[in-house]
């Protein structure tokens, strides 16, 4: 089971470092997004950038931390 859970979490680290990057990725070659007629504008990209790599360090952080027991 934990196992299980530790895996999960290192999967729930790539995708939010995916995602973490494709934003970055938006906000610097300024790519347009349109969701349901409405441009949503680049400074959302910086915003979710700096929340999804703070999310993604600290799920690093403690997946590389060693459990005491």
């Amino acid at each position: 089971m934990i196992k299980r859970g530790r895996i999960f979490l290192w999967f729930l680290w790539a995708l939010t470092t995916l995602i973490a990057i494709i934003h970055l990725l938006r906000a610097i070659f300024n790519f347009k997004l349109t969701v349901i007629a409405e441009s949503t504008p680049i400074f959302t990209s910086y915003l979710f950038f700096i929340i999804l790599v703070t999310i993604s360090y600290f799920l690093l952080k403690f997946l590389r931390k060693k459990h005491k027991r």
